[in-house]
Parts: C-alpha cells; sequence; structure tokens
C-alpha cells in the first residue's frame, strides 16, 4: 500500500511541476544583449493588455549607479495595451554572473484610470517593439487553431 501511495505522489508531484515550469523562448540576439520571453499562459491574454516576464542576459556586465555589483541578467515584468501600443515596467530583478538576486525593484499600479497604467509608447525600432510584436504573434497563433 506504501508503494502506491508513493508512486501516486511521484506521479501527482511530476505532474503539477510540469503544469507550473516556465517555458523561456529567445528571442534573436543583438550584439550586447540576448532576450527571451516566458510564454507560460501568454495565450490567455486575449483582451486589450497582456502581461509578461522577459529575461535579457548582457554580453558585458551592466552597471548602475545604484547597485555596486555587476549586472549580468535581468527580469523585467512588463505590462503591453494592445490597443495604444503603451506598456509601463511593474518589476525588475537584477542577478549577479553567479545567477544570485543583487537587486529588485517593484512599481506596482494602485489606480483603475487606464491611462496611468501605460507610462511609455513602443516605439518602432527597441527591445520594447520586438517583444510586442513576438507576443502578439504568440497570442494571435495560439487562438486560432
Amino acid at each position: 500500500m506504501k508503494l502506491y501511495i508513493s508512486i501516486f505522489l511521484l506521479f501527482f508531484s511530476i505532474h503539477i511541476y510540469s503544469q507550473s515550469a516556465e517555458a523561456w523562448v529567445a528571442l534573436t540576439p543583438s550584439d550586447d544583449h540576448a532576450i527571451s520571453v516566458n510564454v507560460t499562459g501568454l495565450e490567455k491574454f486575449t483582451e486589450s493588455y497582456f502581461f509578461v516576464w522577459t529575461l535579457f542576459e548582457y554580453s558585458s556586465p551592466l552597471q548602475l549607479e545604484e547597485i555596486s555589483n555587476d549586472i549580468k541578467k535581468a527580469k523585467y515584468y512588463y505590462i503591453f495595451n494592445k490597443e495604444t501600443e503603451k506598456y509601463s515596467l511593474l518589476q525588475v530583478i537584477y542577478y549577479n554572473s553567479k545567477n544570485n538576486v543583487i537587486k529588485s525593484f517593484s512599481y506596482t499600479r494602485d489606480t483603475d484610470n487606464a491611462k496611468y497604467n501605460f507610462n511609455f509608447p513602443i516605439y518602432d525600432r527597441g527591445d520594447e517593439r520586438d517583444i510586442f510584436n513576438f507576443c502578439m504573434n504568440y497570442i494571435t497563433k495560439a487562438n486560432t487553431k
């Protein structure tokens, strides 16, 4: 009986873990950094906005005045508006070369007014445009099957 319970718990744990695993897709890298997008659950954002985690991996360590350590990676949590093509940054997590968190920032919003939720326009060139276009294509393809 203990064997059956152990086997059940093992399969249950594997099933739960496989549902919550992150799925990162790499975008085309630039000379100084590479970007990956976490597509887990992205297809569910069929309304006018979507949230997405991105991972930036820098070729040379990034240095910021507020942070004493060199930054090798950063995760950014965005919210994008599909209709207005604007975005805001909700969270940033900086990592050193050993994948240790060295600093994080949270930019939470406490408003229901949509014009305050999306602070920046998405320009034709830049990382946010690449992320936005990738996510829009991903969401569209996932929902037209």
